[in-house]
């Protein structure tokens, strides 16, 4: 089958990119003729989008990695990280499970970059991708968990809760309750201080003593009893 005329064209640009990606040798590179691994990083993400215009997702993913690999060894973290995010979103229709890989480099260089707000974003998508796979669940609760780190550690409270939130789900789906309980009421109580959120609690606490009544029946109504408490005084102040 013949190649089209956006895969002739990619691997004209790809030889050119390991020429750049070599550097010269002998004589020649005594006059700066060494690798430049910058122009060899954009001529392979151009090579990429030729291969994805011509529907060769897979080798489009292949020619964005490399491409991050020349921008790690220029030096050029955030570039990199970017780039992985590229070779990921072309995996998905080829090889979602090599996706995920790439997600995880570029969390890594987006953190190394001090870029935590990007990590936690990317990270949050790898958890949302493991977690549609039983097989992966433990992962998909160890990925949420890493993305909540990120986004405290930004300060994006809120957008941690989600992460919680699901992980307490997946905890109460297998039976660890004690867990469940835990985050829900941590939610909860965060929920409590902040006005937009305040609605939310109830529910969150209802969550957390459902969870609570399959561990200990005594503290589940414990529990209930201080969140009506808290309730009652709720209501009062909005009174």
């Amino acid at each position: 089958m013949s190649k089209s005329n956006h895969e002739v064209e990619a691997m004209r640009i790809i030889a050119e990119a390991q020429k750049k990606e070599k550097g010269s040798s002998g004589f020649m590179a005594l006059f700066g003729g060494g690798p430049n691994y910058e122009e060899a990083s954009e001529m392979y993400c151009n090579a990429a989008n030729l291969m994805l215009m011509a529907k060769q997702y897979n080798t489009g993913g292949e020619l964005y990695e490399k491409a991050a690999e020349c921008s790690i060894k220029a030096n050029q973290g955030y570039d990199a990280a970017s780039t992985y995010v590229k070779a990921a979103n072309a995996y998905k229709k080829s090889n979602p499970e090599r996706g995920t890989q790439c997600l995880k480099r570029a969390v890594e260089y987006y953190a190394t970059q001090g870029r935590f707000s990007m990590a936690a974003k990317i990270q949050k998508e790898i958890a949302e991708s493991l977690e549609k796979n039983k097989d992966t669940m433990a992962e998909a609760i160890d990925a949420y968990q890493a993305a909540a780190d990120y986004f405290e550690g930004e300060g994006s409270t809120s957008q941690a809760n989600q992460c919680y939130l699901k992980i307490a789900e997946f905890c109460a789906s297998v039976g660890n309750y004690t867990k469940a309980v835990e985050l829900f009421e941590k939610a909860a109580y965060e929920a409590l201080e902040n006005k937009l959120l305040q609605y939310g609690a109830k529910d969150l606490f209802l969550k957390a003593g459902l969870c609570q009544l399959c561990v200990d029946v005594v503290l589940a109504r414990r529990s209930l009893d201080n969140y009506l408490s808290r309730d009652h005084r709720f209501s009062a102040q909005r009174s």
